[in-house]
């Protein structure tokens, strides 16, 4: 009898260390699963100078971004007096969830790039990426969502 007991305490400990070992880091992080939220620009940089009014409409403070599960990007901001919201946008992490893409159409301006993500975490989005016209942008969003 105590033989059993023994094996079974044995037994319990291996099988609770396996369970445990599986993360040395702590739990994985999926980076989808941060992206997935809300977004509201709140700083914008542009050529490492802070700006308040951006040529570029989606570059502004106070937009949102709101990313879906499903790679679908709403993009919406407040101009002359009305909340416009982007056509047809799509978001995807690429090269190892290092780079962010995103295509999104709003106010007749379409915007197709390749950003940096320089940070990700549930509250926090840092991107960075150069237009057409080698200007320098990081935007910098706090997500929405209340966890």
């Amino acid at each position: 009898m105590k033989t059993r007991k023994i094996l079974f305490v044995l037994l319990l400990g291996f099988v609770a260390v396996c369970c445990t070992s599986c993360y040395p880091e702590g739990p994985k992080i999926i980076p989808e699963h941060h992206i997935v939220n809300a977004w509201k620009v709140v700083h914008v940089y542009l050529n490492d100078e802070t700006i308040e009014d951006a040529d570029l409409q989606a570059n502004r403070p106070g937009v949102y971004y709101n990313m879906y599960a499903d790679h679908i990007l709403t993009v919406m901001l407040y101009y002359n007096g009305q909340v416009r919201e982007s056509t047809f946008s799509t978001w995807v992490l690429q090269d190892k969830n290092t780079q962010l893409a995103l295509d999104f159409t709003i106010l007749g301006h379409h915007y197709q790039y390749t950003a940096k993500v320089m940070k990700l975490t549930k509250k926090e989005l840092i991107l960075e990426y150069d237009d057409e016209d080698h200007n320098h942008w990081r935007l910098v969003l706090n997500g929405q969502a209340s966890y």
